[in-house]
């Protein structure tokens, strides 16, 4: 009978160290795991992800810190519609003179040189200002809502956007660069109270027939309005461009300066 509990305290003794063993392996297992998932999360940390593939970011675009838009992703470059979205702080492109150039087109930043984009809006309230070159030569961009805090309209942002009929621009933005809207197809524009300043031939090589001049500009370039193309369809004959001033206004004291023979300016 002794020998018999001896056997049976033997054996019970055995399984409890080999059940031990097993639960050490499982914990190593478990530990070499979790370290292994820690390292896959580290080596995606901010210092060197791609901040576009975030979830909280619009794929349709390349960031940069997360707060800035560096250009168009191939994704976006395929759009016809594109919108600006409110986390976007500012627009931060460094090869818009790629619109000028022979560039290849995968190496551009996707905002000018578009043939697709037909649409751009803007959510995002703090941008103020956008790059020079912006949309030129997007020749099918037809519809433009500007962000509503924009302060300046850089020099050739809409250059040769030849089926942009007219522009609504906020009342905030103060100054509208040289050749902004150059060889564009703009027709009637207003521009208004609020903004003090125009440059040399914002509206060269188009056929604007139409321009509204607020009360609040206080410079106006001599070649503000130089180099309109105000031949009639026939090329024979020009028409008159209409340039509505208000009354006692720095445009209507200084029309002299920059108004040209074929203008006709009327009060409104």
């Amino acid at each position: 009978m002794k020998k018999i509990i001896i056997v049976l305290l033997v054996l019970t003794m055995g399984f409890a160290v080999i059940g031990t063993g097993c639960s050490d392996k499982k914990d190593d297992n478990s530990s070499s795991s979790t370290s292994y998932s820690s390292s896959t999360v580290s080596n995606g940390d901010s210092s060197s992800s791609d901040l576009s593939s975030d979830s909280n970011l619009d794929s349709d675009f390349k960031w940069e810190d997360g707060k800035y838009i560096v250009g168009l992703s191939d994704q976006g470059k395929k759009k016809k519609s594109i919108t600006i979205p409110e986390n976007c702080q500012s627009i931060m492109i460094t090869d818009y003179e790629s619109a000028n150039s022979d560039v290849n087109k995968e190496d551009n930043n996707g905002f000018n040189n578009n043939e697709l984009l037909e649409s751009i809006a803007f959510d995002s309230e703090t941008i103020t200002s956008l790059p020079q070159f912006m949309f030129q030569d997007d020749t099918k961009l037809s519809e433009v809502k500007l962000p509503k805090n924009l302060k300046k309209i850089d020099e050739n942002t809409f250059a040769s956007c030849k089926s942009l009929k007219t522009v609504e621009i906020p009342s905030t933005v103060k100054k509208i660069g040289a050749t902004a809207f150059s060889c564009s197809g703009v027709e009637e524009i207003t521009i208004p109270e609020g903004v003090e300043e125009v440059e040399d031939s914002i509206f060269d090589c188009t056929q604007l027939k139409k321009i509204y001049l607020p009360e609040s500009l206080t410079t106006i370039s001599e070649l503000f309005l130089a180099g309109i193309d105000n031949m009639d369809s026939n090329l024979k004959t020009t028409y008159n461009v209409e340039v509505y001033v208000k009354k006692g206004s720095y445009a209507d004291k200084h029309y002299d300066d920059y108004g040209e023979s074929s203008f006709i300016k009327k009060y409104y």
